[in-house]
């Protein structure tokens, strides 16, 4: 009996750490304009270790911010995060208006500088309904972004899983409920940004947090080195645009790394490098192979340790390479 109550004992969801997370992708909605503001992540208030999450400043104070998030902005914008399962709540709101006034007095800075923003999943219904009651304005400007008027401080609700998918996609999808479509859209996002880095805090805690769509065919959860090692293997362009980011030994040692201990991984390079299936690349040799991770850079100890193939014949195959004289 107990062994039975053992096995179907629900499994322990990991911790997920979202709000370094929210601060790199609430950044990286603003890339087109990310000349035109300063964030500040944990802005100290005082020395009794009050923070914001963050702080926007714009430079110039009088740009312009065209994206939807940023229309409400004036020249200091304090922003609080809530987590997918945390409820922003009166006191919250009567925090975060503190740290506003706060803020107002300890920098001199006239209130009407200054905007709220509020980012969340839960929608806030409690809190409005307090808003209504306190003959606040509640405007619904678009899906997901709500402006509240008439208060000392301009308010903004942005509610994280209504917002569009195309506009906002990285604040859409800091949530634990990704389908393999929502993985494939972030994905391709970072590919088409160029924004892939092996210490990506925002893929790193949403993939964690998503792990029953990112892990691979094993029982291990996909890391930001097996995604990014993942595109090297079937994208070219990709392939391109990475070595220009990360140094070539760097990339080389992870490649070798994956395949050494990854045997899908090493067939599927294979199979991109020398034809349709595993087999196929195997009866056409390793010549091509070879040739392909020379031309990418790769040194010949590391491509005999990954097609294990003996060292003198890559070093051989690789002076055939070489120009005349050298």
């Amino acid at each position: 009996m107990s062994k039975l109550i053992e096995q179907t004992k629900p499994k322990k969801r990991r911790r997920i750490f979202w709000h370094d997370a929210f601060a790199w992708g609430y950044k990286a909605e603003f890339a087109e304009e990310a000349d035109k503001l300063e964030f500040i992540e944990e802005y100290e208030l005082s020395k009794q270790a009050l923070k914001m999450d963050v702080l926007v400043i714009k430079k110039p104070p009088d740009v312009t911010i065209h994206k939807n998030i940023g229309k409400i902005f004036r020249e200091h914008n304090i922003t609080e995060y809530k987590s997918p399962t945390d409820n922003l709540n009166i006191w919250d709101y009567q925090k975060v208006l503190s740290y506003a006034y706060l803020y107002s007095s300890s920098k001199k800075i006239a209130p009407s500088k200054i905007t709220l923003t509020f980012v969340l999943t839960i929608r806030p219904r409690d809190l409005l309904k307090y808003f209504k009651a306190e003959n606040l304005q509640i405007t619904e400007v678009e899906s997901g972004i709500t402006y509240v008027t008439g208060g000392v401080f301009p308010v903004q609700i942005l509610e994280s899983k209504k917002l569009s998918a195309e506009t906002n996609l990285y604040l859409q999808h800091l949530r634990s409920n990704w389908t393999k479509e929502d993985f494939a859209k972030v994905i391709q996002k970072f590919e088409e940004t160029n924004q892939f880095d092996f210490k990506n805090i925002y893929l790193s805690r949403t993939c964690a947090a998503n792990e029953e769509v990112t892990k691979g065919e094993g029982s291990d959860m996909l890391s930001v080195e097996d995604i990014m090692m993942e595109r090297v293997n079937e994208n070219e362009a990709f392939r391109e645009r990475i070595s220009q980011k990360v140094d070539a030994e760097n990339l080389e040692d992870i490649v070798q790394k994956k395949a050494a201990k990854d045997k899908t991984f090493r067939a599927q390079m294979l199979k991109s490098l020398g034809g349709e299936d595993p087999e196929t690349a195997q009866k056409l040799g390793f010549t091509q192979a070879t040739l392909a991770l020379l031309k990418e850079g790769f040194g010949t100890k590391k491509i005999a340790e990954m097609l294990n193939q003996p060292l003198e014949w890559v070093e051989n195959l690789a002076k055939t390479q070489q120009p005349d004289g050298v």
